[in-house]
């Protein structure tokens, strides 16, 4: 019974490029591009506040009060577009859950996540999807020979190991943005020698969605990076034992899942600018898992 209970896992893992499951793929890409796009209209509109209060003060200096008013209306409308985008993140990460669940053999945990996606969300996802699902095929790489449970675990290590280090990059970048748009207010104030007050309402408060936006970001990112690591530390020490529990593996599920819901997104064209590199460093590390856990058998 065991065994035949090991092959069915195994049949399991290697329907990750069926049409069921393509299709959960391309609905949770469609989900979370959606997401994304709430935040580069949130990022938009707080970039042209901090780029253009400065030109408008300092050729209309009778402009500051109403900047200032336009900065507080900024900081409402980013809390609204918040409540969409995690709408659209909530739901990216449920269906992703179902196509891990599915192909992992793990029972859905309904009191962390609640109920699943319905079938029309899926399907309306999926049909909106405009990019070619050849690139969904192999999500988690080729998995041969990685006998059960491993395979799942080798599967939710590549979840942590590449979006860590992805994360760390851009949150890097966003600090230097971050400093330089600090940086060019401040000196725009002191070359023109603006008073304290007019610094304060004219530029300073219109900065302050771009810069409470971005901060929030490098922080999560940083965070979430961090907690990844974690995590991914702890699969390497279970990579290693003889035996495993299923609740292990559902309760790194758990934490995988949790960690999907949060609100700091790495764009997709960042994420397609390191796509190769993840897929070579997913092979390479699935061929290293395979070769040390063949080497434990024998």
């Amino acid at each position: 019974m065991m065994v035949t209970s090991q092959l069915i896992k195994i049949m399991e893992i290697e329907r990750q490029n069926s049409d069921k499951n393509i299709r959960l793929l391309s609905s949770q890409r469609y989900y979370y591009t959606q997401a994304k796009k709430n935040r580069i209209l949130k990022l938009f509109c707080s970039i042209v506040l901090v780029f253009f209060s400065p030109i408008i003060l300092l050729n209309l200096p009778t402009a500051r009060d109403p900047l200032c008013f336009i900065g507080a209306f900024g900081i409402i409308l980013t809390f609204v577009i918040d409540f969409f985008e995690n709408n659209n993140i909530k739901r990216a990460a449920n269906i992703q859950e179902q196509f891990d669940t599915e192909i992992f053999g793990l029972d859905w945990n309904e009191i962390l996540i609640g109920k699943k996606e319905p079938i029309e969300i899926i399907i309306s996802g999926d049909k909106k999807f405009k990019e070619d699902k050849a690139n969904l095929h192999n999500w988690y790489g080729n998995l041969q020979g990685i006998e059960y449970p491993y395979s799942v675990l080798v599967c939710q290590r590549s979840n942590l190991v590449w979006d860590w280090r992805l994360r760390k990059k851009f949150a890097i970048i966003m600090l230097v943005l971050l400093t330089l748009i600090l940086s060019l207010g401040v000196l725009i104030g002191l070359i023109t020698k603006l008073p304290l007050k007019t610094y304060l309402m004219g530029i300073l408060i219109p900065s302050i969605p771009a810069l409470f936006f971005g901060l929030k970001e490098v922080i999560e990112h940083f965070r979430i990076a961090s907690e990844k690591t974690s995590l991914m530390n702890l699969t390497n020490s279970l990579l290693e034992k003889s035996s495993m529990p299923n609740s292990d593996l559902r309760q790194i599920q758990d934490k995988i899942y949790v960690l999907r819901t949060k609100s700091a997104l790495v764009p997709d064209w960042f994420y397609k600018k390191y796509r190769t590199d993840y897929e070579i460093n997913l092979a390479a590390s699935n061929q290293d898992f395979h070769d040390r856990l063949m080497k434990k058998k024998n």
